[in-house]
């Protein structure tokens, strides 16, 4: 079962773990169970190669999709460790208001913080994922360094929309080296 951490590496030994127990999924119904029971949890990993060391040097962009905000909430955490002074722009897209689970922490983290900036979008009922919306409507440019985090559809959807947009930016993303195009 995949989990994304969800911590920074200054709240070590201890982590946040997030995971989406999808219907379907066999190893979800188990993973729910080995939670209820509480303990300690061996896993290997974390696997991603996208990663920022704070302070930044320039204006950080990250834009998830869905359960993608865990990665976003580990890399702000780690940034609040830091003497973080360039603008940090977390955009968060969801199928569905009720999926923004982390919403409140961010919303926090957004007083306490001057350089963080938070928004979200909620996809319509119908038609194109809201942030691709924004980024071809115009209305979320995107700068800085750049870092896509969600699944392989929402991240090759949003660097699609990124690229035809001609924005001088090369966004980096955990799903470019597991699911890379062919």
């Amino acid at each position: 079962m995949p989990f994304t951490v969800a911590s920074a590496p200054e709240r070590l030994p201890l982590i946040s773990l997030h995971f989406r127990p999808l219907a379907g999924n066999e190893d979800a119904p188990a993973m729910l169970r080995l939670l209820e029971r509480g303990g300690a949890i061996t896993f290997d990993g974390p696997h991603g190669d996208v990663y920022v060391v704070g302070p930044t040097a320039a204006p950080l962009t990250i834009i998830a999709g869905g359960t993608g905000i865990s990665q976003a909430a580990a890399i702000v955490e780690h940034l609040t460790h830091t003497d973080q002074q360039r603008s940090v722009q977390v955009s968060w897209s969801v199928a569905d208001a009720a999926d923004r689970y982390w919403d409140d922490e961010l919303i926090a983290e957004t007083t306490t913080h001057e350089w963080l900036h938070y928004e979200r979008l909620v996809d319509p009922a119908v038609g194109v994922n809201a942030m691709v919306h924004a980024i071809e409507s115009g209305a979320r440019h995107v700068q800085g360094d750049v870092i896509l985090a969600g699944g392989p559809g929402f991240v090759y959807a949003v660097l699609d929309a990124i690229e035809a947009t001609g924005a001088p930016v090369t966004p980096r993303a955990d799903a470019l080296s597991y699911a890379p195009r062919r």
